[in-house]
């Protein structure tokens, strides 16, 4: 058990560093060109000396991202002191973070007031979802054996 509380959390540092790569894969299926970079930051495009925006700005999907790495340094935290309150809010941020991975396409902002139904989920979110989840429950445990005295 004292090897679980010590190396937990560095392997949710690890998966949470994952899940904050993912933002580099495309988040909706069918459409390269929107990695979940453009997704949160928004993108244009450029053809016979015309540019379209496709996507805007989205603070959902910045969130999404912004709880990953408040997560991350609660983990980091975690692995260095025993601190069941940090546990548990690294614990909180990520497991939001993992729910609204998946709910990517529905914060997507489509330029012109456009409508994102059609946009499926991609790889990028479901591989960070799983991850940041993981994650939450890698920093909890130990948190979670220490209350029950193990």
């Amino acid at each position: 058990m004292e090897k679980a509380k010590k190396y937990l959390p560095l392997v949710a540092v690890i998966l949470a560093v994952v899940a904050i790569a993912m933002i580099f894969l495309p988040c909706t299926k069918g459409n390269d060109d929107c990695k979940g970079f453009n997704a949160v930051f928004g993108y244009s495009m450029s053809a016979f000396g015309m540019t379209v925006n496709v996507f805007e700005f989205s603070f959902m999907n910045l969130l999404t991202y912004v709880l990953v790495v408040v997560g991350l340094v609660c983990a980091a935290m975690a692995a260095k002191k025993d601190n069941a309150i940090v546990n548990f809010v690294g614990a909180a941020c990520l497991l939001v973070a993992g729910i609204f991975f998946f709910m990517t396409p529905n914060f997507i902002v489509v330029a012109g007031g456009g409508s994102a139904e059609g946009l499926e989920l991609g790889t990028g979110p479901i591989i960070a979802a799983i991850c940041s989840i993981l994650a939450a429950v890698c920093v909890a445990v130990p948190a979670v054996l220490k209350k029950l005295g193990k």
